[in-house]
């Protein structure tokens, strides 16, 4: 669970560009953190669900690329 969605942390850094729709930021966060991809919110969805309520189908593929469910 995510506790931390500052800039300073990986999961931060993934919401951030998730939300910019920077999908060259999404890729190479998920190349190097291999953990990320399926991290949840306290009382929220995970990324895949963000990306998927912020319409951007290249991030979504991406994030399903890197394991999300």
């Amino acid at each position: 669970m995510i506790n931390d969605i500052s800039n300073d942390s990986a999961p931060g850094v993934l919401f951030h560009a998730i939300i910019d729709g920077n999908a060259a930021r999404v890729k190479t966060t998920l190349y190097n953190n291999d953990d990320v991809a399926n991290a949840v919110f306290p009382g929220q969805d995970g990324f895949l669900h963000l990306a998927a309520g912020e319409g951007n189908i290249e991030i979504v593929k991406l994030l399903i690329e890197y394991g999300a469910n």
